[in-house]
C-alpha cells in the first residue's frame, strides 16, 4: 500500500501486489494497522497473500524486504534474479547506475550483467529491511518507517523509467 500510494502521488498508475511465504488470508497485525492509520492508510481490509508463480510470472519488478526473502523467491519459483531485488538493493543499484532515459525493462536489462547471485547469499545485509513478524512494537515501527521512506525512493526510481515504459 505504501508503494501504491507513493506511485499514485507521482502520477503512476501501476499494479502493485504483495505476497509472502506464510499462509494467506490473515489480517494486517494491529501494530502495523495503527502505524498505517497514522499516515492515512486503512489496513483494516488488507489480507495477507501467499506468493505464487502467477503473480511472479507477470511481475516486471519483484522487491523483497530481506535478502533471504529474495533468495527464497528465486529458488522457489522460476524467476530470473534480474527482476528480484531487496528494496535496499534496488535503491542502491539506482544510486550507482541510475536510469538514463530508459524504460524499467531496459534499465533492468542494463543492470543485469553487473549483478551476481552473491548478492542473495548470507543471512542479512545492511540494506535489508528486517521483517518484524513476531517481533516487538519497536521492530515494527522501525520496519514501517524504513519501508515508508524506501517506497518513496522506489517510486522516484520507477518514475524515472516511466517516460518510455508507461
Amino acid at each position: 500500500m505504501l508503494l501504491d500510494r507513493a506511485l499514485l502521488k507521482r502520477g503512476v498508475d501501476a499494479i502493485v501486489e504483495s505476497g509472502g511465504f506464510y499462509e494467506g488470508g490473515a489480517p494486517a497485525c494491529p501494530t502495523m494497522t495503527a502505524f498505517g492509520a497514522e499516515v492515512g492508510l486503512d489496513l483494516s481490509y488488507h489480507r495477507s497473500r501467499t506468493v505464487d508463480a502467477y503473480v511472479l510470472g507477470d511481475a516486471r519488478l519483484v522487491l523483497a524486504m530481506e535478502r533471504r526473502h529474495a533468495r527464497d523467491l528465486m529458488v522457489s519459483f522460476d524467476v530470473g534474479f534480474e527482476r528480484i531485488f531487496t528494496v535496499g538493493g534496488f535503491v542502491a543499484q539506482a544510486s550507482s547506475m541510475p536510469p538514463k532515459g530508459e524504460s524499467l525493462d531496459e534499465w533492468l536489462e542494463r543492470l543485469a550483467p553487473c549483478r551476481t547471485h552473491a548478492e542473495f547469499l548470507g543471512v542479512q545485509c545492511d540494506d535489508d529491511i528486517s521483517d518484524p513478524h513476531g517481533e516487538s512494537k519497536r521492530a515494527h515501527r522501525r520496519a514501517f518507517d524504513h519501508l515508508q521512506l524506501a517506497m518513496d525512493r522506489v517510486a522516484d526510481i520507477v518514475v524515472a523509467t516511466c517516460d518510455r515504459s508507461g
